[in-house]
């Protein structure tokens, strides 16, 4: 519905907001610690949201209406 559509984009405004405002930070303070550390906790979140959509999109398909 319209009120489901605004409050979802709402949401996501939200967290592109955040990301834009703490991501470089968190990546800054990463990067202080170990050069390697940024790229490796992205791959590591990249991996686990796909696994995720994955099995979101697997299990959608198998369920019958």
């Amino acid at each position: 519905s319209r009120h489901q559509q605004g409050q979802i984009a709402g949401v996501n405004g939200i967290f592109q907001g955040l990301g834009l405002a703490l991501g470089p930070v968190t990546g800054s303070l990463l990067y202080a610690v170990d050069i390697r550390l940024p790229y490796v906790l992205a791959a590591i979140l990249f991996l686990l949201l796909s696994v995720h959509a994955w099995g979101t999109h697997t299990m959608r398909n198998s369920v019958e209406v």
